[in-house]
């Protein structure tokens, strides 16, 4: 009888290391976050702009006067957004289903951060402040998913980070003294702004 327990607990064992095949948990991996890799399609990642300090004026004989003074300032003029953008597509794991079907998964740790994209010319405070969200946040997320694969059939299944994105439009204006007219100089600059909200998830089978 003692034996009869045994096999059968032996049976089990080889039932569930069968059908467990396809599954892939690696949770010591973590795919590092690259803010240009996952916004290249979007355009330049991001550049800075340096802070502008007041600029002399010179009079029309193109000699510089200690009298006037123009100080040069950036401030957001539009906002359009949020909409979704998906980053760069990682394959999660690929695998077959066999003869009798199997599941397919793993489970990874991946890091994410807000991101700036474009040109900033303002504080990334006054972006915070108009979107409604913090900018500066970051931390690791476990990807993991799971699909059942029919028999003889293949699959893959696909991971993506994801944010809500803003475009942030900016205006440049000078003045000489603060409470008279400030005068739009032409120069105009575009940002974008990345808030994580997850991990999207996608595969395919044939």
């Amino acid at each position: 009888m003692r034996e009869r327990k045994l096999f059968v607990v032996l049976c089990l064992t080889v039932f569930l290391i069968t059908n467990l095949t396809g599954l892939a948990y690696a949770n010591e991996k973590i795919v590092e976050f690259d803010p240009i890799k996952e916004f290249s399609a979007d355009g330049p990642f991001y550049e800075k702009e340096k802070d502008q300090k007041n600029v002399k004026v010179a009079d029309k004989n193109n000699v510089e006067t200690d009298a006037i003074y123009y100080t040069y300032y950036w401030k957001i003029t539009g906002l359009s957004g949020p909409t979704k953008y998906y980053g760069e597509k990682y394959t999660l794991v690929s695998g077959a289903g066999g003869p009798n079907g199997s599941t397919l998964g793993a489970s990874i740790q991946a890091s994410w951060s807000d991101s700036i994209g474009g040109t900033l010319k303002v504080p990334i405070n006054d972006v915070e402040v108009q979107i409604g969200r913090t900018l500066t946040n970051s931390g690791t997320v476990t990807v993991s998913y799971s699909i059942n694969v029919p028999a003889n059939k293949n699959a893959t299944i696909y991971w993506q980070r994801m944010w809500d994105r803003w475009y942030v439009y900016q205006s440049e204006y000078r003045y000489i003294y603060y409470n008279m007219p400030h005068e739009f100089t032409g120069n105009t600059a575009t940002a974008r702004a990345y808030d994580y909200r997850g991990i999207y998830y996608s595969y395919s089978i044939w």
